[in-house]
């Protein structure tokens, strides 16, 4: 997906791609993501390490949608978290993005990978072959939903092995909305039912494209204390 993550949902005149970028006001402060930075080692220690994916087109990630701030928080509460601006950020290319996850992300066993958008397929791409401790999708589909750009990027080019993300992950949150202008919820809904996600419909968020998303952050607490308890 393209400059700020535009998924193609068909309006009365098509666009290219999706956009996930939101640029920052020009007084924000951009943070600069440091593996553990706010975390005590014990902290880091005993808890997962999460790795963050955008949406095409997002670059610099520091200042795009809701990135920053959900790093920050997740890193005040002692998670480790990575950051880092995607290569080939525009056209978010499958046989770029996976090897940049495998071997620069280094996102393994003890990851939660969240991933929008774009970042949401490559997170289950990614997931069809490898072990991840979670994965939490923002904006997933399942299909180039006609945009050329986005069958380009590969995500699309063979059916989803369903089963095999289910089995490499420990468990999978997904967040929707019922609004989002570039993918029709049905698209949300269909990822949701083949991976047995536990499903959050957000009302009126459109295409996750503000600087907060604190739910992402409740959601992988609550998922992890529940874990703590069984």
């Amino acid at each position: 997906m393209e400059k700020g993550d535009t998924k193609g949902k068909k309006k009365s005149k098509k666009t290219s791609s999706r956009e996930s970028r939101k640029e920052k006001p020009s007084n924000a402060r951009a943070h600069t993501r440091k593996m553990g930075e706010g975390a005590s080692n014990s902290q880091k220690k005993e808890k997962p390490r999460v790795v963050i994916v955008p949406g095409n087109g997002c670059y610099p990630v520091d200042d795009s949608n809701w990135y920053s701030a959900v790093a920050t928080a997740l890193e005040e509460k002692g998670f480790e978290c990575l950051l880092e601006n995607m290569p080939d950020p525009n056209r978010a290319r499958e046989s770029i993005w996976i090897p940049f996850i495998q071997d620069k992300l280094k996102a393994g066993s003890n990851t939660i990978l969240v991933g929008h958008s774009s970042g949401a397929e490559a997170g289950m791409r990614y997931a069809e072959k490898r072990k991840l401790k979670g994965l939490v999708l923002v904006s997933a589909c399942y299909t180039d939903l006609g945009v050329e750009n986005e069958r380009q990027a590969g995500y699309y080019s063979r059916p989803w092995e369903w089963k095999k993300i289910r089995e490499n992950c420990e468990w999978i949150l997904q967040l929707a909305s019922n609004n989002d202008p570039f993918i029709p919820e049905k698209e949300m809904l269909h990822v949701a039912k083949n991976l047995d996600s536990e499903y959050h419909c957000l009302k009126g968020r459109g295409h996750f494209l503000g600087w907060q998303l604190p739910e992402v952050v409740a959601l992988i607490e609550d998922k992890l204390k529940t874990e703590e308890k069984e």
